[in-house]
């Protein structure tokens, strides 16, 4: 439609500047105009009678030749303008083929850019599944290192742990080697202390004879079971006052002869004992005989005695230290 425009608008334009054209020609030329009015008013041409046919037809040859040269000019133009129309017709044809073209284009263009989007949005989707493969890749490697990493520390471990075993292993023998060398060397011990202290076995032995309570009152002197428990326990100078006080008890309890006889034995081997391990004889078991003036300093009565005199009877006899003077445990008689 507006190419159809365009042709009339122009179209029109070329014969309004032809009209223009002619009517200048005309009114320009006085002949043509008074023949012009001749034509349109008698009167006037009446006096115009008097002019000659051959200016007359001159001027009408002129006149002629001016239109027929305006004519021709015209229809120049008419050829020019229907060569301007075919070319605008062609033009239209080609600028309709091109607007359907660029629609097709634009058609193109519009599936391409949809294409285009869902190709990124594809794009995009596999490149967050890359990512996400990635990420999984690198944790899947991660994985693997520390899994390398723990099968190396295994490995370690168990050479470490082979190593200890073999370690621990020698370590075992050497200490089972050690243990049956101290066993033996124990058993040598044994053997030269029950030969060196064959007394001391004897009165061990005969431990067995006497009573729970009476053995639990050894527990000062002797807090181990053992012969060489009992050899060490009776060596020592804290275990006197013990062992002492247990033959009181059993003489006071009323325990038989055998019993008392055995447990004063054990109070003498520990006086024995303790005196070899000094540089001289420290303690010394008190010299008391019936017949002797009872000294309260170094006596004790028993219940029933009278209050003085000689000594009748020495139920325990008492110790003391030698060194020093001190009487340790004094002497059980009866006046």
């Amino acid at each position: 439609m507006g190419f159809d425009l365009f042709e009339k608008s122009e179209k029109n334009d070329k014969d309004a500047a032809f009209r223009r054209r002619l009517i200048e020609a005309l009114t320009n030329d006085e002949e043509v105009r008074r023949l012009i009015c001749s034509m349109q008013a008698p009167g006037v041409a009446g006096e115009e009678k008097g002019e000659g046919k051959k200016e007359k037809r001159e001027k009408y040859n002129r006149l002629l030749e001016t239109a027929q040269a305006l004519e021709a000019e015209r229809d120049e133009l008419q050829k020019k303008l229907d060569a301007a129309n075919k070319s605008i017709a062609e033009a239209k044809d080609v600028i309709a083929e091109m607007e359907n073209l660029f629609d097709a284009n634009v058609k193109e263009l519009e599936a391409c850019q949809s294409s285009l989007a869902g190709m990124t949005q594809r794009a995009e989707t596999a490149e967050q599944q890359l990512a996400a493969a990635q990420r999984k890749l690198d944790a899947t490697e991660q994985e693997r290192r520390d899994a390398i990493a723990a099968r190396d520390k295994a490995l370690r471990e168990r050479d470490d742990a082979a190593r200890a075993r073999a370690e621990a292993e020698r370590s075992c023998e050497a200490a089972q080697q050690a243990r049956a060398a101290a066993e033996e060397e124990n058993r040598s011990l044994v053997r030269e202390l029950e030969q060196r202290f064959a007394q001391g076995k004897e009165l061990y032995e005969q431990l067995d004879h006497v009573d729970a309570y009476i053995r639990s009152l050894l527990d000062g002197a002797i807090p181990r079971k053992g012969f060489e428990a009992f050899i060490v326990g009776l060596a020592q100078d804290r275990s006197l006052p013990f062992l002492w006080e247990a033959v009181r008890e059993a003489m006071r309890k009323g325990c038989d002869t055998d019993v008392l006889t055995t447990l004063w034995e054990i109070f003498q081997y520990a006086i024995t004992l303790v005196n070899q391990g000094k540089s001289q004889d420290i303690y010394a078991i008190d010299d008391v005989q019936a017949g002797d003036v009872f000294d309260v300093d170094e006596h004790t009565l028993v219940d029933g005695s009278r209050a003085q005199g000689n000594i009748t009877e020495v139920v325990l006899p008492g110790y003391r230290n030698t060194y020093s003077g001190e009487i340790v445990k004094k002497s059980l008689v009866r006046i």
